[in-house]
């Protein structure tokens, strides 16, 4: 998948403005993610990720601590929104990372983060992930 028809998933999904919109969202999950998980996590999660993503990924600075509050404030944050709004936008884009990445990773990424994480993959099926 292109980094471009990503994008417009999650714009249609989130109903966002337009691509710019939905590029700022993106960059805020997947970066706040990648400073969530250790590194070998986010290199796994990044590999079958459009480039745009995996740079994302490799610039977060992995392996902080903090819940999932924080999680969705960083979010917010980044993405100009609030804190709820944020939340449901990381679960769409995690929703179209696991379009595009083995079922193996998204397991891993799940038993990295804490249960408190859980809601994260409410959109997410990982017996139909890639």
């Amino acid at each position: 998948m292109s980094f471009e028809t990503f994008t417009t998933v999650v714009r249609r999904q989130l109903v966002l403005a337009d691509e710019s919109e939905a590029t700022r969202v993106v960059r805020a999950v997947v970066t706040t993610l990648g400073e969530r998980v250790d590194d070998d996590t986010a290199r796994a999660l990044a590999g079958p990720l459009p480039a745009e993503i995996q740079l994302f990924l490799a610039r977060a600075d992995s392996g902080q601590a903090f819940d999932y509050e924080r999680f969705c404030r960083r979010v917010a944050d980044r993405a100009d929104t609030t804190p709820e709004t944020a939340e449901y936008h990381a679960m769409v884009v995690l929703e179209q990372v696991a379009d595009v990445t083995p079922h193996s990773t998204l397991a891993r990424l799940e038993d990295v983060l804490p249960t408190a994480y859980d809601d994260l993959f409410a959109l997410v099926d990982l017996s139909e992930a890639a």
